[in-house]
């Protein structure tokens, strides 16, 4: 399957997972593969994992001045902007023209990207070279999980009021040890080294899938509870259904004094506190995401007041 990747050529047609209310399209794309890359290294966001910036260096002035003219894009585009677009299945053309017909990009902008990911190719085609045999390893290990992932999808789907979703899905190589993934704009990514396990990177956002059908809920809840955003919440109900070691990386948090105003601080301390609560929450059918939101606002502002004191604690007098 991954022999078209190398080659540049139209992505293997992608495989049905059917997990009930959730039906997972998957991808492997040389577009999105180009893309996915340069895009993560370019770090626009604190959410881009470091691993493929370090897996493209050294970096010359040339290298970081066009990571930094794509940041600067992605910035005014968002996450929902260019990931409809650039995670494609044909080639790279053609992601780039549908770009400029839907608006997302300026034909200079999409003359700056075909530059940039021309520039970076040589390096990334080296890296997926190397990693391809982890994609063909990440598709099976998945596909046989089928039923454990069917399994939580029908949690979920109680949970968030029988939520479904269809999504494309983008199985991706990773530089670095340790699956990473993202779900924006409607398009679910999950990034694999050599041996990662990427049913827990899928479970998390899997769960993302099916909550933000029920978004109104959600930001009905954000706009209730003082001091809290969407992110937040979003991401500390995730990690308190699948956060990989969240005790230790807790833990870890606290013995390095990380603030809770750092984004994955906080996401892991929330969604350690949240995990008993949404565990009876999914067991309960009595329990849905309506009952639920009320006892995550408490447990918000009581880790916050918390997490007040701690850094407080911490901070030189």
């Amino acid at each position: 399957m991954l022999s078209l990747l190398l080659a540049g050529a139209l992505a293997a047609q992608p495989t049905l997972i059917d997990a009930g209310p959730l039906k997972l399209e998957l991808h492997t794309s040389y577009t999105a593969v180009l893309f996915h890359v340069v895009d993560q290294a370019s770090q626009w966001s604190p959410f881009c994992h470091r691993a493929y910036r370090d897996g493209l260096e050294p970096l010359d002035a040339e290298d970081v001045a066009l990571l930094a003219k794509h940041a600067a894009l992605r910035k005014q585009r968002g996450w929902d902007g260019l990931n409809p677009v650039m995670y494609s299945d044909g080639t790279l053309e053609e992601a780039l023209a549908k770009g400029v017909a839907t608006g997302v990009l300026t034909p200079e902008q999409a003359d700056a990207e075909r530059h940039l990911l021309a520039h970076f190719r040589p390096r990334i085609d080296t890296l997926l070279a190397a990693k391809a045999p982890n994609l063909d390893e990440g598709v099976a290990r998945l596909v046989a999980r089928t039923k454990d992932l069917k399994a939580f999808a029908e949690r979920a789907s109680r949970f968030a009021m029988n939520a479904s979703a269809r999504v494309r899905f983008y199985l991706l190589p990773s530089p670095g040890p340790g699956a990473g993934g993202g779900y924006n704009g409607g398009v679910l990514t999950v990034e694999l080294s050599k041996g990662d396990d990427p049913f827990g990177v899928l479970v998390h956002e899997a769960w993302h899938a099916l909550v933000r059908t029920r978004d109104d809920t959600l930001n009905a809840t954000v706009k209730q509870t003082p001091g809290l955003d969407y992110e937040s919440l979003s991401e500390g109900m995730a990690y308190a259904v699948w956060g990989d070691n969240l005790v230790a990386a807790v833990r870890q948090d606290l013995q390095t004094k990380a603030a809770f105003d750092q984004p994955y601080v906080r996401f892991r301390r929330l969604g350690l506190a949240l995990r008993p609560l949404l565990k009876a929450a999914l067991d309960d059918p009595n329990q849905n995401l309506l009952t639920f939101l009320p006892q995550a606002r408490d447990v918000f502002l009581a880790v916050r007041e918390l997490s007040l004191g701690l850094d407080a604690a911490e901070k030189p007098r």
